[in-house]
This record gives structure tokens, C-alpha cells and sequence, in this order.
């Protein structure tokens, strides 16, 4: 009697773990990684020799970039593979022959290029069936790992800084765009307090802008929410910061069509954002932007039809009326097959920063630089920033500051406090960008700010128009970069001239 109440009691036992094996890869498909991986771990307990499991654990860890611990699983995992077992059956105890390929991709991810490779071809001499049929895949981690090995040996003087838990929080926050005086930053987080407040599968919620300013110590002070009319009940990301810091650019996802906005400063208050024109929005999905500091250029990213790849950064310039003229493609020399994203233009108007997963990338999104001859009407071929800014994570985002000493990023760092982190960097050996600033306030003699009032900044040399500004329709103050030269300034309103100026 006691003998078959022992095995109904294993029988029992292993239907549970089974169940919750199930349980644990459909909680995977919800992006429930962290109640998959408790699941996972039960049914670990009971049975120790389940390689199955191990790689299951690791992927859960992968997908939740904790590498340290998808590493552990995956080696683990790696000892007794069958290439005949499936990832999702709970039948075989055996790991599936993909173990190699998450190992292999969670080494690369680590800068572990070396390991990374000796995996790889592992898995090509053990499963080379399997391996002809994913040849593409390996062929391309082996190009990353071998750009990261090389790359690792020649460093660039520099150094990164987390912003810290006072910015930083344990859920993705990304996108920064900052002013060009540094006063203000404004990024995107997926933390608790969205507008939405909805947590969402991968245990995170709905993209909010948020807002830190300066104190006079030079310290960021606090995180605030921007709120509504900036924030959403939905996703809404930060994508570009005029240089005066009077426009806000976002993103909007729209039930997934994605489309740029466009918001001014009204005082100390945002006006409501403005869809941009179809000239920029398509119905296919647009992501990311930047505006040239004299505001006459906008280039952005999208996956319209006619592009070089799947994301491709184009560019298009402000009309007379005010509208965005027909988007140009930049062309292959910047657009891969690959994605490039998060295009930011320096306030020289010629530098173009960007992230790609193509070019001579580390694996993921690297930060590449390129320049733009206004004689010859082309781009230079784009060069990698270098490690340790680019890694073999994925690195978006790259602000530099007008002087081009420092940077702001987002970076999925090891040791980073979220999933995604922002980072200041400093260049001490970068050389100083010459460019003249000017800044100030402007109000009428009633202290009121003109309606309309506009500032054109022409070329003295050439009669040229190269920026048009609006200063703060509240408060008067303005701010505009311009490479060195000798210019004229209007401050117009309504046709009418309240001051002009020369200066150099």
C-alpha cells in the first residue's frame, strides 16, 4: 500500500513540474520572464539533471539582459545537448542544439569575443546541418565579435558616468535630449507613476517624457513627470531638443503607426504637441529626430518603403510657410540594410551622429559619426566612435555637447540600475568646437514680449539667411549656436524692427 502511495505521489509530482514547465514557456510568450523563471526554478528543484530547463532559465535571464546569469545556465545547459530536442518540450530532458547560439550571443554581449567564437564553431563542427541553416546568423555574431576584439585594443581616452539613482531608475530609461547651456535635460522612463499608470507583460509601463533641471551647485535637481498636455495615457518618448530649448520633438506611438510631434515652450509651461506634417509622418512608422541648431533642418528615421533598410535616416528642410519640405534619403553611405536610429546633428551643422547596427558595428547598436561637404554635396563614410562608448550592447542616443567635450547616452551596460541607463561622458582629449553662441532676453518697454517676434540671423558676408529663432514667448529669452563668422541679427515682429545688431 505504502509503495503505491509513493508512486502516485511521483506521478503526481511530475505532472505538476510538466504543467509548470508549460506554464513558465507560455508565461515567455507574455514577456513574464521573472514568473517564468520562478517556475523554471521549481521545477529545477525536482528534477537537478534537466538540461532543458537550464537553457530555459538562461533564456529567461538573457531576455532580461541579466548575462551573468544566462551565461551560468547556458554553459551549464551546453554540457548535454541533443539537436533532436525541441525548446519547448518538456519530454527530453536533453538541451536543444540552440543552447550554442544563446551562449555564443550572451558571451558576444559580455565582451567575451574569444569564448563568443569558440562556441560558434562548436556548434558549426557538432551541428553542421543546423549550422549551414543558420550560417547567415553566425557569420554575422563572428563579424561583431571580431570588430569588438579589435576595437578593444585601441580604447579612446574617455570616461563614463551613470547619472545615478537620482535620474536613473530600476526600469528603462533612455532618450535623453539636453539644451545646449546643459541647463535642462529631458528623457524618456518606463518607471512606476506613468500618466498610464498601466504595467505592461515585460513588467514595465507605459514611455513618459520626464524633466530635470541644474541647480546652481551644477547638481541635477529632481525628476519630475512633464505631464500632461506632454504625456499620454499611451507610449510618448522625448526625440529631440531645440539647442535654445524652446521645441520638444516626440514620439507617439499612435496604436503602433508611430509619429513625430512637435511642442514650444509657452513660459514654463508646454504648448500641446502638434502632429508634424506628412512630409515627415507617413503611414509607415517614423521613431526618432533632431533639429540643426539654426532649425532649419530635420532629419528623422522611418521605415517608409524606398529605404536601404529596415530604419533609414532621412532629412528635410523648413519652407518659408513654416512646413517641412519632401523628406531625402541620406543616402548608403549612412543607411545600411541594418537599422540606424537616433540621429543627432551638431550644433556645426555639418556632424552627423547616429546609431546602426550595420557598418563595422560591435554587435547591436554602435554610435558612428559622419560629415557632411557642403562643396561636393555628400557624406563621409562613417566612423565608428570607438569602445568603450560603442560596446557590444546596444548604444543609442549620442547628445554632444556644442564644445564636443562631453556626451549624454543610453546604454545597456553591464552594472547599468534598469535595463536601460542614461550616461554623461567625458572627452578630455576631444578638441574644443569653435563655435559663438549668443544668448539673452528680449521684452518691449513694458517688459512684454512682442507678439511674433522672430530673430533672423543672416551671413554678413553673403546676405544669407542661416537661422531664424523665437525667443520664449512668455519670458524673452533666447539662445542660438553659429559656426564663426561675421553676421547681422533682426529682432521683427509683424514687420516691424525692434533691434539689429552686428556680431562675430
Amino acid at each position: 500500500m505504502s509503495f503505491i502511495l509513493f508512486s502516485t505521489n511521483s506521478f503526481s509530482q511530475g505532472n505538476n513540474d510538466e504543467a509548470n514547465f508549460y506554464k513558465a514557456t507560455d508565461a515567455i510568450d507574455q514577456h513574464f520572464y521573472r514568473k517564468a523563471i520562478n517556475l523554471f526554478s521549481q521545477v529545477l528543484k525536482n528534477n537537478t539533471d534537466n538540461d532543458k530547463v537550464k537553457f530555459q532559465l538562461g533564456k529567461c535571464y538573457f531576455l532580461l539582459n541579466d548575462l551573468d546569469s544566462s551565461i551560468y545556465f547556458f554553459e551549464q545547459a551546453a554540457k548535454n545537448i541533443d539537436i533532436a530536442s525541441k525548446e519547448d518540450n518538456f519530454a527530453s530532458i536533453k538541451a536543444p542544439a540552440s543552447t550554442l547560439l544563446y551562449l555564443s550571443i550572451s558571451l558576444h554581449r559580455n565582451n567575451q569575443f574569444e569564448k563568443a567564437i569558440s562556441v560558434l564553431d562548436r556548434f558549426a563542427n557538432d551541428y553542421p546541418n543546423g549550422a549551414k541553416r543558420l550560417q547567415k546568423d553566425i557569420d554575422r555574431i563572428k563579424f561583431y565579435c571580431q570588430n569588438g576584439t579589435q576595437m578593444i585594443k585601441r580604447p579612446i581616452n574617455m570616461k563614463i558616468t551613470n547619472l545615478g539613482n537620482k535620474i536613473n531608475s530600476i526600469y528603462h530609461d533612455h532618450s535623453p535630449v539636453i539644451s545646449a547651456d546643459e541647463s535642462v535635460l529631458i528623457f524618456t522612463s518606463r518607471r512606476m507613476g506613468s500618466i498610464g499608470e498601466k504595467l505592461l507583460p515585460d513588467g514595465q509601463y507605459d514611455e513618459d517624457l520626464y524633466e530635470v533641471h541644474k541647480m546652481p551647485n551644477n547638481q541635477w535637481g529632481s525628476v519630475k513627470n512633464m505631464g500632461d498636455p506632454i504625456n499620454t495615457a499611451g507610449h510618448d518618448a522625448s526625440v529631440a531638443l531645440s539647442a535654445d530649448g524652446q521645441e520638444l520633438f516626440l514620439y507617439r506611438d499612435d496604436e503602433g503607426n508611430g509619429n513625430l510631434y512637435v511642442s514650444f515652450k509657452e513660459g514654463e509651461a508646454w504648448s500641446t504637441p502638434r502632429k508634424l506634417g506628412t512630409n515627415i509622418n507617413s503611414k509607415y512608422k517614423e521613431t526618432q529626430a533632431t533639429i540643426s541648431a539654426n532649425g532649419q533642418t530635420l532629419y528623422f528615421t522611418s521605415n517608409r518603403k524606398g529605404g536601404y533598410g529596415e530604419l533609414d535616416i532621412y532629412k528635410s528642410h523648413l519652407l518659408p510657410d513654416g512646413t517641412w519640405s519632401k523628406a531625402e534619403n541620406l543616402g548608403p553611405t549612412i543607411n545600411t540594410p541594418y537599422n540606424e536610429e537616433s540621429p543627432f546633428i551638431h550644433a556645426d551643422g555639418v556632424t552627423l551622429f547616429f546609431s546602426s547596427k550595420g557598418h563595422n558595428t560591435m554587435g547591436g547598436y554602435d554610435i558612428f559619426f559622419s560629415t557632411f561637404n557642403e562643396e561636393t554635396n555628400t557624406w563621409s563614410a562613417p566612423e565608428n566612435v570607438g569602445y568603450p562608448i560603442s560596446s557590444a550592447e546596444n548604444d543609442v542616443y549620442y547628445i554632444p555637447t556644442p564644445d564636443g567635450k562631453r556626451a549624454y547616452m543610453t546604454s545597456q551596460r553591464f552594472g547599468s540600475i534598469g535595463r536601460a541607463d542614461l550616461y554623461m561622458i567625458s572627452l578630455p582629449d576631444e578638441q574644443e568646437k569653435p563655435l559663438t553662441i549668443m544668448s539673452g532676453t528680449i521684452h518691449n518697454a513694458d517688459g512684454v514680449v512682442p507678439k511674433n517676434m522672430v530673430i533672423n540671423v543672416t551671413d554678413k558676408a553673403t546676405g544669407k539667411l542661416v537661422g531664424q529663432y523665437r525667443p520664449n514667448t512668455k519670458t524673452g529669452k533666447f539662445l542660438f549656436i553659429l559656426t564663426p563668422g561675421k553676421y547681422h541679427s533682426a529682432f521683427m515682429a509683424d514687420d516691424f524692427l525692434y533691434f539689429d545688431n552686428d556680431f562675430s
